[in-house]
């Protein structure tokens, strides 16, 4: 099967094949697309581009410097367990199931290790929506440049929905 034709026999097993069925996608459906399209069609792509959203976030001044405060990106010691963390705590609650215990618990790790700083004032509202932003612009604009297609319209309203739970 080629594979244009095995991504249209995805979202046609799915029943949305227009605007107005896709009104009626579940979170659970969004999810199994979006886990087939990072994990089949674009794995290499996709996950690179996800590492380089959270590298694009460095470049923030108020992120670099609370990064630099705490020393979690900026030694040698921390640097990579971080990053690595980082993308594992991503994977976790974007490649699974929007209710599994995974999910879940990833979603609640991350916000655990971020609301000393919310609370403290050193991370600002803009910062998040910044952040999340990019995990969502970041995969649609590598895959639209670097694989075989770009993304449908679909697959990207479903980047963003994913980012929206």
């Amino acid at each position: 099967m080629d594979p244009i034709h095995r991504r249209d026999a995805k979202l046609k097993q799915y029943g949305f094949t227009d605007r107005q069925s896709l009104a009626r996608m579940t979170n659970t459906e969004a999810q199994e697309i979006m886990e087939y399209m990072s994990e089949l069609e674009f794995p290499k792509i996709y996950h690179t581009s996800i590492q380089f959203a959270l590298f694009k976030t460095y470049g923030i001044p108020t992120i670099s410097g609370l990064l630099a405060a705490t020393k979690e990106f900026s030694t040698p010691e921390n640097a990579g367990k971080r990053c690595a963390d980082t993308g594992i705590l991503i994977q976790d609650f974007s490649g699974h199931h929007p209710k599994s215990a995974r999910v879940i618990k990833a979603l609640a790790r991350m916000s655990y290790i971020h609301s000393c700083y919310q609370k403290a004032g050193k991370i600002s509202n803009s910062d998040l929506l910044y952040t999340l932003s990019v995990f969502v612009t970041e995969p649609i604009a590598w895959v639209a440049r670097y694989e075989w297609r770009a993304m449908t319209p679909m697959h990207c309203w479903l980047t963003k929905i994913n980012v929206e739970r």
